[in-house]
C-alpha cells in the first residue's frame, strides 16, 4: 500500500491514451462494493477528477503533477472552445485540470462529493419511478423527490463554493493549511454504502481499467532482469551500484565519486550478491531517465546541455528562442532533482547555465519560478541554509521586477497564477519594482 502521506495527494494517471488527475484514497473513504473489486493487492483506490468516479491505480503508473505543464492546452477542442456530444470525455478531462484541481480537495472532500452526487441521482431516479402514479411537471412545487434532489444538489454546490472560499481565505491569512471537511455520520455512511440496492449508481461511480492487472507484472520482470545482471557482475569494493526508479535500474560508478556526498555515502549498503549498492528507489521518486544526467555529473562534474567551453558562458546548441526554452526546461528539471539529492555543486552549475541563457522568454521564466519555489519549499522544511536556491530565487525576482510590465502583457494568466500561488516571491517582486522604475527613469533622463 502507499505510505499514509500519499492519501489525499494528487497524481497524473494515463487512461485511454490521455492524462487525467487522480486523488489517492484511503480504503475507508471508498464504497465497500468498490473495494470488493480490488483485482490485485497492490492496487490503490483513487478518485478520477473530471469524471468524478472511483478508479483503481498502481504506483508505478502514477506520474507527479508537473506544475509547469498545461495539461489541457494541447487539446484541439480546448483551443477551439467548441464541444459536441462525442467530445464529452475530452471536455471532462479539461474540466478536471481547469476546475476540479482548483477546489484543493483531498480524498475526504472528493469522496463526500461523489457519494452525495450518487445520492442525488438515486433520489432523481426514485422520482422518475414514481411518475407512473402521477405525472409531474418540472415546475411542480409538490414533487418532493425532484425538489429534494435539487435542494441536495444546490447544497452540494454551495458547500463546494464555500469550502473553496474558506480554503483561499486560509491561504491568504496563514500562508498554508488544510481544509477540514467534516466526516459523514454513520447513518449517512451506511446509506451511501448501499447505493446499489435499487439502482445502478454503484456502476456509475466506478471506472474499470484492465491495465492495473498487468502493470505490476511487467515491472517485477524488469526488476528481476536487472538484478540478475548485477549479480552476474564481478564486484569490486571500489565500485557502487545505484538502483533507481520503480524498475530498480542499476547505475554503476566508482565509490569515491559519491564518498563526499552525504546523501549517497550514508545510504551505501553491502551484500555478497549485489556488492556495494544504494537503493535510491526507497527514498526518492526520481525515475531512471531523470537520473542519467545526475549519474553523468557524479562522474564528470558536468552534464548536458553543456557550455561551449570553459571561457565562453554560452550553452551548446542554443541559438533560437525555442532551443533556449527546451534547454531551460531540461536544466530546471535537473536542478530540482539535484536539490532532492542534496547535490549543491550540481545546483550551482544549473544556476550558472540558466544565467548564461539570459534573456529568457516569459514562458521559461514562469517555469523556472515554479521549479525554484518547489526547491525553496523543500529546503526550507529540511535545511537551515539554502544558498543555492536563494541565488536562483533572487535572480528570478530581479528578472521579473525588471521586465514586470512586459511579462504581464505577454503572460498575464501565468503571471497572475504565479503571484497568487507564491506569496514570498510576489512580495519580493513588489518591493523591487520601485528600484527598477527609478532605474528606467534615470536611463530615460540620460
Amino acid at each position: 500500500m502507499a505510505p499514509s502521506k500519499a492519501y489525499g495527494s494528487t497524481w497524473i494517471w494515463p487512461l485511454d491514451g490521455k492524462l487525467w488527475p487522480v486523488v489517492i484514497c484511503r480504503d475507508e473513504k471508498v464504497p465497500t462494493e468498490f473495494l470488493e473489486h480490488r483485482a490485485k493487492e497492490y492496487a490503490l483506490p483513487a478518485i478520477l477528477l473530471g469524471k468524478h468516479k472511483f478508479i483503481w491505480v498502481v504506483v508505478n503508473g502514477l506520474q507527479e503533477v508537473d506544475p509547469s505543464q498545461d495539461y489541457s492546452s494541447g487539446s484541439w477542442y480546448h483551443q477551439q472552445g467548441e464541444w459536441t456530444a462525442t467530445d464529452a470525455d475530452e471536455q471532462l478531462r479539461c474540466n478536471a485540470f481547469e476546475k476540479d484541481l482548483g477546489f484543493w480537495g483531498d480524498d475526504e472532500f472528493w469522496s463526500n462529493y461523489l457519494l452525495n452526487e450518487a445520492e442525488v441521482r438515486r433520489l432523481e431516479k426514485q422520482g422518475r419511478h414514481s411518475s407512473g402514479k402521477r405525472r409531474w411537471s418540472e415546475d411542480d412545487e409538490h414533487d418532493s423527490s425532484t425538489s429534494g434532489a435539487r435542494r441536495i444538489r444546490s447544497r452540494i454546490n454551495d458547500a463546494i463554493a464555500s469550502s473553496r472560499d474558506r480554503r483561499h481565505e486560509q491561504l491568504d491569512a496563514l500562508g498554508d493549511g488544510d481544509l477540514q471537511i467534516p466526516r459523514p455520520s454513520q447513518e449517512k455512511k451506511k446509506k451511501k454504502d448501499n447505493l446499489d440496492d435499487d439502482s445502478s449508481d454503484g456502476e456509475e461511480l466506478f471506472v474499470r481499467d484492465r491495465r492495473v492487472d498487468s502493470a505490476q507484472g511487467s515491472v517485477e520482470e524488469q526488476r528481476e532482469k536487472y538484478r540478475r545482471e548485477v549479480v552476474a557482475r564481478k564486484h569490486d569494493y571500489r565500485e557502487c551500484t545505484i538502483f533507481v526508479g520503480e524498475e530498480h535500474k542499476p547505475f554503476f560508478l566508482p565509490r569515491d565519486k559519491i564518498s563526499h556526498y552525504h546523501y549517497f555515502s550514508k545510504s551505501v549498503q553491502h551484500s555478497p550478491e549485489l556488492g556495494n549498492h544504494i537503493k535510491l528507489y526507497e527514498n526518492s521518486s526520481i525515475k531512471s531517465p531523470a537520473f542519467a544526467p545526475i549519474h553523468e555529473f557524479l562522474i564528470t562534474k558536468d552534464c548536458a546541455p553543456y557550455f561551449l567551453d570553459r571561457k565562453t558562458p554560452q550553452i551548446e546548441g542554443v541559438f533560437s528562442e525555442e532551443t533556449k526554452d527546451t534547454a531551460a526546461q531540461i536544466i530546471a528539471t535537473i536542478y530540482v532533482d539535484a536539490a532532492k539529492l542534496q547535490l549543491d555543486g550540481l545546483q550551482t552549475l544549473c544556476v550558472r547555465k540558466i544565467k548564461a541563457m539570459h534573456p529568457l522568454s516569459g514562458q521559461s521564466l514562469m517555469l523556472l519560478i515554479r521549479y525554484s519555489e518547489m526547491v525553496y519549499k523543500h529546503e526550507r522544511e529540511h535545511d537551515d541554509e539554502y544558498q543555492s536556491r536563494g541565488d536562483l530565487h533572487h535572480w528570478l525576482v530581479d528578472q521579473v521586477a525588471e521586465r514586470f510590465f512586459e511579462l504581464y502583457k505577454l503572460n498575464s494568466l501565468a503571471m497572475d497564477r504565479i503571484l497568487r500561488e507564491y506569496r514570498d516571491f510576489r512580495e519580493t517582486v513588489v518591493d523591487r519594482l520601485p528600484l527598477y522604475r527609478e532605474k528606467r527613469e534615470r536611463e530615460m533622463g540620460s
